[in-house]
């Protein structure tokens, strides 16, 4: 049996990696994150070549309501526990892009 999986644009918020001592911006890019309904996955966008290295900066975070991440080339899909847990997680990141 197919299943129709829709997905939603949430919000485009902006990352960046401080590798300089005096915490200027080396590398600035921004992200889309979106909510896949129907499913407790989180799926965030970025530009080429970034996915792993965002992926592991939320790796860091240690978020409890987070189960793994799966990083691609421009990718990142969030895996949850719950559908409920995957809301709490896209409000977290929406927080932290305002």
């Amino acid at each position: 049996m197919r299943r129709n999986i829709a997905v939603q644009r949430i919000k485009v918020f902006y990352w960046a990696i401080y590798f300089n001592r005096d915490s200027s911006c080396t590398h600035k890019n921004k992200l889309t994150i979106e909510k896949v309904r129907n499913n407790k996955s989180l799926l965030v966008r970025t530009s080429n070549y970034a996915g792993s290295i965002v992926a592991a900066h939320i790796d860091e975070l240690n978020i409890p309501e987070i189960v793994s991440t799966l990083a691609g080339i421009n990718n990142i899909m969030i895996i949850c526990q719950s559908d409920n847990d995957a809301d709490i997680v896209l409000q977290a990141f929406k927080a932290i892009s305002e």
